[in-house]
């Protein structure tokens, strides 16, 4: 029986820079990367860097589906701040760090 894995990473804040797409191209020859994304899926393996330390090190948000019933939601917890007394549309954002929300297929997740 053949597995399915799919992996989304997004860059909202800023976009990758060319640097940074080597570092990931060296993680998969296959994925799809451009300036604000990582996308990749998986038939006979499995992607070979930890979601979390990419979430920490390049991305906003993820999203992780596969086809034994789980999928995982991640996206960095922000801490927004006015950057100016009194400014009310420039805000600038804190220290992240990656919250995983499991969407389903976790332990104690009942199907109907």
């Amino acid at each position: 029986m053949s597995e399915y894995q799919y992996y989304e990473f997004l860059a909202i804040d800023r976009p990758l820079t060319e640097d940074e797409m080597a570092d990931l191209r060296g993680i998969s020859s296959r994925a799809h990367i451009t300036s604000v994304s990582f996308t990749n899926e998986y038939h006979w393996g499995d992607l070979k860097a930890n979601p979390e330390d990419l979430m920490k090190r390049f991305f906003d948000a993820h999203v992780y589906v596969a086809n034994w019933m789980t999928a995982v939601f991640m996206v960095r917890r922000l801490i927004l701040k006015p950057i100016a007394a009194g400014a009310t549309a420039a805000w600038t954002s804190g220290p992240m760090t990656p919250s995983a929300l499991p969407a389903f297929g976790a332990a104690g997740c009942r199907w109907k």
